[in-house]
């Protein structure tokens, strides 16, 4: 049978995840809000892009010459390659606001679902209180100290498993880029490189496996930053990483999609995003090792003190 203070650390973990799902879903909302702002201007920027190549199209050679002075063939082709930046970016967006909105809905659904770990924690809490009573007072003071220390290194243990678990999650996505980026040899140089139907295919693909892994990563820096604000543990370089890499991920493989090269260069950013991933993840296997270390370390320390209160007596 679990002990009272074995109950209260159960209980002080299911408020802590209650309000690490609440926390989740507050970022999601906000991030939901940036992006359809984001999308609302994308979109304008879509329609302006459009009507550049529409209007470009209808000019004729003695009206361009007025106009502007260059080759139409070659202004047209820039403006279509200006055109399908802008729709990709905007199909992008769509993806990662769709994403986050499932992802939104099932937070919502766990909250709802979550029994009343507050009330069962202040009820708890009472009975640890009435138990401390019975103690002499320097002991009571010693005894509550350790107890605090032994749930906040809990609680950082917690902290350090959803950062773990988000890790999971973005290597788990990471993957399947990698998986889809091996499989792709299309490009300049190759003989099916006019089959648009499989360049569609592999565009959507890579885009909507894309939208999940940057939104896990977008993900993975707040619980980095969460742990590190409240813990000092420095993982800057790693976050540089991923945005130098969903940068150049963006820019390298979006933009300029049918060169293989640029293909194969993402693929290898990519790869190495994942060894940090892996270099990440041990580091939080090791704090979480080195923080249950602490917490024995404070039971021992709590139980030398009511051995020594009871000699006392």
């Amino acid at each position: 049978m679990p002990t009272l203070d074995e109950k209260l650390q159960v209980y002080y973990n299911k408020v802590s995840n209650l309000e690490h799902l609440q926390n989740h879903a507050d970022y999601i909302q906000r991030s939901l809000s940036d992006k359809r702002k984001k999308l609302t201007v994308l979109k304008a920027n879509l329609n302006k892009e459009e009507r550049d190549v529409i209007e470009l199209e209808k000019l004729s050679w003695q009206s361009l010459f007025h106009r502007v002075l260059g080759n139409k063939e070659q202004q047209l082709e820039k403006e279509r390659q200006e055109y399908l930046m802008a729709f990709l970016q905007y199909e992008r967006c769509e993806d990662e606001v769709a994403a986050l909105d499932y992802e939104y809905q099932i937070l919502e659904s766990k909250l709802s679902q979550s029994f009343n770990a507050e009330e069962e924690l202040k009820v708890l809490r009472k009975q640890k209180l009435k138990e401390l009573d019975q103690l002499k007072s320097s002991t009571r003071l010693k005894v509550v100290e350790l107890t605090e220390n032994i749930k906040n290194h809990n609680l950082r243990v917690n902290e350090l498993k959803h950062a773990k678990f988000q890790c999971a999650k973005v290597f788990k996505a990471s993957d399947e880029v990698i998986e889809v980026l091996e499989k792709i040899s299309w490009g300049i140089e190759n003989e099916d490189k006019y089959d648009s139907r499989r360049m569609q295919k592999d565009v959507k693909s890579i885009r909507k496996l894309y939208s999940y892994a940057s939104n896990g990563m977008e993900r993975l820096h707040k619980e980095l930053r969460d742990v590190s604000n409240r813990y000092d543990l420095h993982y800057d370089f790693i976050l540089k990483t991923f945005n130098d890499f969903d940068s150049f991920f963006f820019d390298g493989l979006i933009s300029d999609w049918i060169v293989q090269n640029k293909i194969d260069h993402s693929l290898n950013i990519m790869t190495t995003a994942k060894d940090r991933l892996l270099r990440l993840d041990l580091m939080l296997d090791q704090d979480i090792e080195k923080t249950y270390a602490y917490i024995e370390e404070e039971k021992m320390a709590q139980i030398k003190v009511l051995v020594e209160d009871t000699k006392d007596d």
